[in-house]
């Protein structure tokens, strides 16, 4: 799982099916690791973002742990 948070900047953000999304300064967004790619949309100005990356290994959400079975 990941966190991402725009500090700077637009980028647009693309995903494995095809959808695309553009970012701006202060938007976040949380990830279950799908396949992306970023791209800085201006020519002139730099973008800057940050993230966290946590691993999904016995993290439960809902009654499913991730990495295992259903808890019971």
């Amino acid at each position: 799982m990941d966190y991402v948070v725009i500090l700077e900047g637009e980028i647009e953000l693309s995903l494995d099916g095809g959808e695309k999304k553009t970012l701006k300064k202060g938007d976040v967004i949380i990830g279950r690791a799908p396949m992306h790619k970023t791209k800085n949309l201006s020519k002139t100005e730099g973008a800057r973002f940050f993230f966290v990356m946590l691993g999904s290994e016995g993290a439960v959400e809902g009654k499913m742990e991730f990495g295992g079975e259903e808890l019971k």
